[in-house]
C-alpha cells in the first residue's frame, strides 16, 4: 500500500530532524542514536570527544613519560599543573614552544606549578627529539634542557579524554590544547591553538598567576592584568549594595562606576612569592 504524499512528507521531515539533532548532540559532546535501517542514515552517531569544562575534575590517567610513569592527578596533589598537548615530536612549532616552556620553568616552579606535556609519540621518540632540541639555538635560547615530563600517548587515550583531538584539524594527533589544573584537581582554564600557531608562554604564566591571585584575594582581574596591577572587587548581591559601595570613600578601593570597583593590593609581590598557595 502506498503511503499518502502528505504522510511521506511528514516522515521525511521527521528523519531530517533526527539527523540534525544527532549532529547537534555529537557536536556538543553527547552521544545520540538514530534509527537503523533507514536509507542514507547511520545506525548510530559516533561518540564525540568531550573536553572537560571549567570546574570539572581533570580526567585521571597513568602513562609512561620521559620522567618515568606518571600517575595523574595523584602524583600532583596539592600542586598547580599546566597540561598541554602538542601534535608531535620533531615539529618546528612544538620545538620553539618546548624551548620557551623549559626556559620559563623556574617561573612556573615559583608559582608551585608543574608542566606536563603529551603527544602520540613514544618515550624513545621524545628522548631523541629533546636531545636534538638541546643542541639548538633559538633567539637568545641555547643549550635548553627540557626537564619536565613528556607523556607518551600512542593510542591518544589521554588526548581523547581531554578533548584534544579535533578531527577537522588533525585526525591522528592532538591540537595545541592547554589546561590549567588547580591543586584540587579541577580544570580552571583552557586554551586551544591550531597546529600552525605557537602558544604565548608569558600568557600562560600570567594566567596561572591571575588564577592564584583571584583565589587568594577573592577578586577578579581586569583585561591585560599583570602582577602588581590593581584588581577588581567582585560585585555585591544587589545593585543598591554596589551603588552604596561605589559612593563610599576608601583607601583600599576606588570605583569607576557602580558596577566597576578596583582595589590596590597591599603587597602583591610578597603574596606571589608565597611558598604555597592555598587550594580551594
Amino acid at each position: 500500500m502506498r503511503m499518502p504524499l502528505h504522510l511521506a512528507h511528514l516522515v521525511h521531515l521527521a528523519l531530517v530532524g533526527i539527523v540534525v539533532a544527532a549532529a547537534f548532540l555529537a557536536g556538543c559532546g553527547e552521544e545520540a542514536e538514530v534509527p537503523e535501517g533507514v536509507p542514507g542514515l547511520p545506525g548510530a552517531a559516533k561518540k564525540a570527544a568531550v573536553a572537560p569544562r571549567l570546574g570539572d575534575k581533570a580526567p585521571a590517567f597513568k602513562a609512561e613519560s620521559t620522567s618515568g610513569e606518571i600517575d595523574f592527578p595523584a602524583a600532583y596533589k596539592g600542586r598547580w599543573v599546566v597540561l598541554f598537548g602538542h601534535p608531535g615530536d620533531f615539529s618546528p612549532v612544538c620545538t620553539t614552544e618546548f624551548m620557551q616552556f623549559a626556559a620559563a620553568k623556574p617561573k612556573f616552579d615559583a608559582l608551585q606549578c608543574d608542566l606536563l606535556a603529551v603527544s602520540a609519540d613514544s618515550v624513545d621518540s621524545h628522548m631523541s627529539w629533546l636531545k636534538e632540541v638541546r643542541g639548538l639555538r633559538y633567539g637568545e635560547l641555547s643549550d635548553v634542557k627540557v626537564d619536565f615530563p613528556v607523556l607518551a600517548d600512542p593510542a591518544l587515550e589521554i588526548a581523547k579524554s581531554y578533548g584534544m583531538v579535533h578531527p577537522k584539524t588533525l585526525k591522528k594527533a592532538a591540537v595545541r590544547t592547554l589546561f590549567v589544573i588547580d591543586p584540587g584537581g579541577k580544570v580552571r582554564a583552557t586554551i586551544a591553538y591550531p597546529p600552525t600557531i605557537g602558544r604565548s608562554i608569558p600568557e600562560v604564566l600570567r594566567l596561572v598567576t591571575a588564577l592564584q591571585t583571584s583565589d587568594y584575594y577573592d577578586v577578579a582581574t581586569p583585561a591585560d592584568w599583570q602582577p602588581g596591577d590593581d584588581v577588581i572587587l567582585k560585585p555585591l548581591a544587589t545593585k543598591e549594595a554596589n551603588v552604596k559601595r561605589s559612593r563610599h570613600r576608601s583607601a583600599d578601593y576606588y570605583s569607576l562606576a557602580w558596577f566597576l570597583c578596583l582595589k590596590r593590593l597591599s603587597d602583591p609581590e610578597r603574596a606571589l612569592k608565597r611558598a604555597k598557595w592555598p587550594a580551594k
